[in-house]
């Protein structure tokens, strides 16, 4: 007795759908598999992701990446214009009143920043032909020593991009940068305090299909 899955019409129809399945699956992690994905539990493996501007100043305690004195750690993977972000961030005042504010920098060194600091949540970005920075101050009551979640969604526009700002699952802002300054780079991210100490931790960064929101 012959089986009827050892003809070779079968077996082209076996390997058709391998191929087939292979590529959905090679889509699948394109466009949903994060490119970063950090909890900070090891000390050497963040930097995997991440160059701090100072070996003294970012360290990992308990679990989170600790900015000490402020500054900046680069990220070293290189981001599609197309992207999703999140991130835990904790803001720790320096001093009671401190002006000081904490978050992420999406874009190089003249990319958009996005900011938690005593009074709200702040976002800035830059024009090209616009000699003030652009943004919104968003007054919330923050309370100091606890996570924030972000969650940033940026686009690729007719030549510049469109953001949209969560935190803990509320929309802050959604804008629009129409034509970015020159030396911004779409690929670079950075987390930085200034004149305060910040926790991070729970970076996850995915990258989109063009055009499309993650869902």
């Amino acid at each position: 007795m012959t089986s009827t899955f050892s003809t070779p019409k079968t077996r082209f129809l076996g390997i058709l759908f391998i191929i087939v399945c292979g590529y959905g699956m090679s889509l699948l992690a394109n466009s949903e598999i994060p490119v970063v994905q950090e909890d900070f539990e090891t000390e050497g493996q963040w930097r995997d992701y991440f160059k701090p501007d100072s070996t003294a100043n970012w360290v990992v305690e308990d679990g989170v990446l600790l900015a000490t004195r402020g500054g900046n750690a680069t990220g070293l993977v290189e981001i599609s214009p197309d992207c999703v972000v999140e991130i835990d961030v904790t803001f720790i005042p320096d001093s009671e009143g401190s002006e000081g504010f904490a978050g992420i920098r999406l874009g190089g060194d003249n990319g958009c920043l996005f900011v938690i600091k005593s009074v709200g949540f702040w976002y800035i970005y830059r024009e090209q032909e616009e000699q003030r920075s652009l943004g919104k101050m968003l007054t919330r009551d923050i309370e100091p020593d606890r996570p924030y979640r972000f969650r940033i969604t940026r686009h690729a526009v007719d030549g510049g991009y469109s953001f949209s700002w969560e935190v803990d699952g509320e929309l802050i802002a959604e804008f629009m940068q129409l034509n970015p300054p020159e030396g911004e780079d779409p690929g670079k991210l950075a987390l930085f305090a200034w004149h305060a100490k910040a926790r991070y931790d729970n970076i996850v960064i995915r990258h989109l299909e063009a055009g499309k929101a993650n869902e």
